[in-house]
């Protein structure tokens, strides 16, 4: 009978085998396994660092040292510095649990030597024994180089240590003469320890002649050590051959540095040029670096691990820091919000300064109406456009009576003109810019950004209006209090890109418990995903499901409100089979925008491809090549075609006189397919697709074939965009589809 240690109530396997093991399991588990109680997933976090200290290779391998060391890096980087030399002497000697090779070995040593080798070459920048001494050390455990060389390089290096002098220079120039020794005596595991505790004397010394204060020179000690042992790992956890020395650290990719928690500040700096918010995000940014980065890039600051320790430590350089930049970084966020949240964002900030207005012209209301208006807008509430430019011409009117008793009085209004041009760029903001096509401003910055800029505009505007207002306080100083007001503001809507209110789809969708007006709003976008909500309100369901029977069933609340009201289910059912053509027409234009571009050229191929069968057989012209058409659409959809291969595949058919009625619907199909609006494509190969089954059944089938397209449609809004392309639509599917479809365009 095989003997089992016990854990409470259950063995140490089990505890072991178990990732939901409990943190008092996992705690007498140690007292009998270490190593098992430390690589557990689920391994409290005190124990994993009291354990760390003993098995760090272990610790770094295990899965909650992934977590772990994220978390706090700097944690880590303490006890490497305090544990470092014991570390570093259990995985270089005879008995070390990782059996490193003699390259390695060398390698390693002659990388602790080349870390300190500018300290010589500072003092001796015309010198160049010591480095190479430290390139033969390379070259040998690479079998590239003789012992006869590489005690050469030994012996130069030795002479360079003799003329340097007593000091940190020569301690450097020591390092690199030990790297190269060859003796039969010394094994590579004893040359790896001797050239690290010479390289971390080194540092030292340097330190403490450049500075006086031992303090500082056992930190930086105690920082080289953390950085050896960093290396060590390096060739610890690396396959056998992969690692060829210092230079293979220096050529790390950039996917390589951000995955690396503890890549050095040099990596990071360097990652900074290409890629400045992944060094800004990378949990061991330098300080001064995470500073300077911050100012470009404030969101992405305070999305990082550092932001809190550097916020706490100097909360008085954020402060100072928003002070400065505060205007850019509005400017800068506006544009990450949707075109709704923008004007949301536009009516607060003119909001707060209203009551200045008001205060002083209780009996004007139009501009509180067209504040209201434009938030009723943005809402989506049911306020047209023409109320809009109404309410916008009712804020220019309380303008002009401003204006009137600027001029009849010598107060200074300077705040009362603030409020009433917020508000009227919250109309700007709100509006259809279509509506306004006469603006210069419209012009400037495009439909696209106008939004954006409106916002912007509104709320400058407010905190001039506020700042003017404000005694006691200079206008510069309270003009930056109110835009620090609305940064944090606007914060609250960068919480999430697609948000109904404060919270964001994904949340609404994991939350049983969501409200019937933020569902209701779901609905709008989301239909399927507010029907299938288990708290999706009853009336709500059955609206959506008159509209999506097939998907209702899915539905949760399927059965529950089919025992409720049978008799509406069956209503439901009849009228889906027999609905008008009408209704299932502004079904399909309207779910079409609920697709994305790829999805919606995917719809349009495959309506094309539908009817294309009816084509008579033989039927070609030199112009027109309908199967070229739907197959460089399929193809640039899923990414393998170019914009001026869709425009090559472009044919403008008009019609030809060898043409049959029919013909001319399928051609005018496919062709569709490679309009550059996805969307028009999509409506416009649906529309000549079920008139094409029209005239082959001689007026008859076309409601088939919307029924078909709706259908279609459907599976397209159920499933991603990756699986609906790759699983359901033809042609084009996968990589290796791919490679034939680019030689197949290309051929053509």
């Amino acid at each position: 009978m095989s003997r089992k240690s016990k854990v409470g109530a259950r063995s140490s396997v089990e505890v072991s085998n178990d990732p939901l093991a409990t943190a008092e399991e996992l705690y007498a588990l140690n007292k009998t396994d270490s190593l098992a109680a430390l690589r557990h997933p689920n391994c409290p976090l005190e124990l994993w660092w009291a354990l760390a200290g003993r098995y760090p290779l272990e610790a770094m391998q295990s899965p909650a040292g992934q977590l772990f060391l994220l978390e706090d890096p700097t944690r880590w980087r303490t006890i490497a510095q305090e544990h470092g030399e014991e570390w570093i002497q259990t995985y270089t000697g005879a008995h070390s649990p990782v059996a490193l090779s003699d390259k390695a070995l060398r390698l390693f040593a002659a990388d602790c030597a080349a870390h300190v080798l500018p300290i010589y070459e500072s003092r001796y920048p015309t010198d160049e024994r010591p480095r190479l001494a430290i390139e033969a050390a390379r070259k040998y455990a690479n079998g590239r180089m003789s012992a006869h060389d590489l005690e050469t390089a030994r012996f130069y290096a030795s002479n360079a240590e003799l003329n340097a002098g007593p000091d940190a220079a020569c301690s450097a120039a020591s390092a690199a003469a030990d790297c190269a020794t060859l003796r039969d005596d010394l094994i590579a595991g004893e040359l790896a320890m001797s050239t690290a505790a010479v390289a971390f004397i080194t540092k030292f010394h340097e330190v403490k002649e450049r500075s006086g204060r031992v303090s500082d020179a056992d930190e930086a000690a105690g920082e080289e050590r953390a950085w050896q042992w960093q290396r060590l790992t390096e060739y610890l956890m690396a396959p056998t051959g992969k690692v060829s020395g210092i230079e293979r650290k220096r050529a790390r990719s950039a996917k390589a540095i951000k995955a690396d928690p503890q890549a050095t500040s040099e990596e990071i700096e360097k990652l900074a040029k290409t890629e400045r918010c992944a060094a800004l995000l990378h949990p061991n940014c330098p300080t001064e670096l995470w500073w300077e980065l911050a100012k470009a890039h404030p969101i992405e600051a305070m999305s990082s691990l550092l932001y809190p320790l550097f916020a706490l430590e100097a909360p008085e350089r954020w402060e100072a820091l928003e002070l400065e930049h505060v205007p850019n970084w509005i400017s800068q966020g506006l544009h990450r919000l949707s075109p709704s949240q923008k004007r949301l964002f536009a009516c607060d900030c003119a909001e707060r300064s209203l009551y200045i207005f008001e205060y002083k012209y209780p009996h004007e209301k139009r501009t509180r109406r067209a504040l209201e208006t434009a938030r009723r807008f943005a809402q989506d509430e049911a306020a047209s456009k023409d109320e809009l430019y109404n309410a916008m011409l009712g804020a220019e009117c309380d303008l002009n009576v401003v204006k009137r008793a600027s001029r009849n009085s010598a107060g200074d209004d300077d705040s009362f003109y603030g409020v009433l041009e917020a508000v009227q760029a919250v109309a700007y903001a709100a509006a259809d810019p279509h509506a306004y096509l006469g603006d210069e401003r419209v012009y400037r910055y495009g439909t696209g950004e106008f939004a954006a800029y409106a916002a912007e505009e509104a709320a400058n505007d407010a905190a001039k209006a506020i700042a003017a207002d404000y005694e006691g306080l200079k206008f510069s100083a309270a003009m930056q209090k109110e835009q620090v007001w609305q940064w944090h503001h606007l914060l609250s809507y960068l919480a999430g890109k697609e948000t109904i209110g404060a919270r964001t789809y994904k949340s609404l969708r994991a939350d049983p418990l969501a409200t019937e007006a933020d569902l209701r709003k779901m609905a709008k976008t989301r239909p399927l995903q507010a029907l299938q909500h288990p708290n999706c309100p009853a009336e709500l369901w059955w609206a959506l499901a008159a509209k999506y029977p097939a998907e209702a069933k899915d539905s949760v609340l399927y059965g529950l409100l089919l025992i409720e009201e049978p008799e509406r289910w069956v209503e439901i059912e009849k009228k889906y089979e027999h609905r008008e053509f009408d209704a299932i027409d502004r079904w399909i234009d309207g779910d079409l925008r609920f697709l994305s571009p790829k999805d919606q050229r995917l719809f349009a191929a495959d309506c094309a491809e539908h009817v294309l069968p009816l084509l008579r057989q033989g039927y070609a012209t030199a112009q027109e090549d309908p199967q070229k058409a739907i197959f460089v659409a399929r193809a640039f959809a899923q990414g393998y075609a170019t914009k001026a291969d869709l425009a090559a595949a472009c044919y403008p058919h008009t019609g030809m006189a060898n043409e049959t009625m029919l013909e001319e619907r399928i051609l005018s199909a496919a062709a569709a397919t490679t309009y550059p609006s996805a969307i028009k494509g999509a409506r416009e190969a649906a529309y000549h697709a079920e008139q094409a089954r029209a005239w082959h059944n001689e007026g008859k089938g076309w409601f088939g074939e919307r029924q078909w397209q709706w259908a279609r449609l459907r599976h397209y809004l159920k499933a991603s965009e990756e699986s609906v392309g790759a699983k359901e639509g033809k042609g084009v599917s996968s990589p290796a589809n791919g490679k034939k479809a680019k030689r197949r365009i290309k051929s053509s």
